[in-house]
C-alpha cells in the first residue's frame, strides 16, 4: 500500500515534467545568411526564427499547406505581402517576411513568445478571443515543440495539471456554447429579433485563462469530493446489504 501511496504522488510529477529541449535545427547552408540578416534586421532571436522555419516547413522554400500558406516560413500570400514579400516562394523574401510578421506579433503581445507564436499559427484574432493560447491541441503542440526546438524554456499555463482539465472539459464546453451562439445569433438577425446571446456567455468569454482554470479547479475539486462522499455511501449500502440490514 505504501508504494502505490507514493507512486500515486509522484505520477503528476511524471506525467507533466517538461519535455527535453532540442537541438536546435541548422538550415541549409544557403539560407543561413537570409536567417541571420533577418533577425539582425528585426531583433527577432536567430534560433527562434530557424525553429520556426524548421517547424513550419522543415525550410522547404516550395512547401505550400492546405490552407495556401507558402515557402520556408508558410505564409499566406496577403500576409506576405504585408509583411514585404512580393515572391513568397523567394526563400530571401519568405525569410524577411516571416520574420517581420514575427516582431509584430512580439511587439502586439509585448515580447510574450508563446502568444506569437500561438498567434503566427492560429491568428491573432483566436489569441485574442480566448484571452491567452487557444485550446487547439494543434497550436498548444506547435508552441512546444518551437519552443523546444528554439531551446527556449516552455511554462504551461494556468497552473499545469489542471491546464489539462482545462483542455479536456471546459474548453470544449465553452467552443460548443459559443458554437450554439453563433447559430442562434445568426437565427436571430434574420428572424430581426436581435437575440444577443453575449449577455450570458459574454462574462465567461472575458475571463483570463488563470481565472478559468480557477474556476475549473474549484468545480474539479467539488466534482471529487462528491465522488467520494458517494463512493463512500455506496460501499455503505453495499455493507448493509451484505448483512441483510435494511439501509434506507
Amino acid at each position: 500500500m505504501r508504494v502505490l501511496a507514493v507512486f500515486l504522488a509522484l505520477l503528476p510529477a511524471l506525467i507533466f515534467l517538461p519535455s527535453p529541449a532540442l537541438a536546435v535545427p541548422t538550415p541549409p547552408d544557403y539560407m543561413i545568411p537570409y536567417f541571420q540578416q533577418a533577425a539582425s534586421e528585426t531583433g527577432v532571436d536567430y534560433n527562434l526564427l530557424v525553429s520556426v522555419g524548421y517547424c513550419e516547413s522543415g525550410f522547404n522554400p516550395n512547401a505550400v499547406s492546405s490552407a495556401g500558406a507558402i515557402g520556408v516560413m508558410q505564409l499566406l500570400p496577403s500576409t506576405a505581402t504585408a509583411f514585404g514579400a512580393s515572391d513568397p516562394r523567394d526563400p530571401q523574401q519568405n525569410i524577411m517576411a516571416g520574420a517581420r510578421y514575427l516582431k509584430y506579433l512580439l511587439d502586439r503581445y509585448k515580447g510574450d513568445v508563446e502568444l506569437a507564436l500561438a498567434a503566427y499559427n492560429a491568428g491573432p484574432g483566436n489569441v485574442d478571443k480566448y484571452g491567452g493560447i487557444p485550446p487547439f491541441r494543434e497550436t498548444r503542440d506547435y508552441v512546444k515543440k518551437v519552443m523546444a526546438t528554439a531551446g527556449l524554456t516552455y511554462e504551461e499555463r494556468s497552473y499545469g495539471v489542471f491546464q489539462r482539465i482545462v483542455d479536456t472539459f471546459f474548453n470544449p464546453i465553452i467552443n460548443i456554447l459559443v458554437s450554439v451562439r453563433d447559430r442562434l445569433d445568426y437565427v436571430s438577425q434574420v428572424a430581426a429579433r436581435g437575440l444577443n446571446l453575449d449577455y450570458f456567455l459574454g462574462p465567461v468569454m472575458m475571463l483570463g485563462p488563470q481565472w478559468k482554470v480557477l474556476i475549473v479547479s474549484i468545480v474539479a475539486s467539488a466534482f471529487l469530493l462528491l465522488t467520494v462522499l458517494v463512493a463512500r455511501k455506496g460501499y455503505g449500502i453495499y455493507l448493509a446489504l451484505k448483512e441483510g440490514v435494511k439501509w434506507w
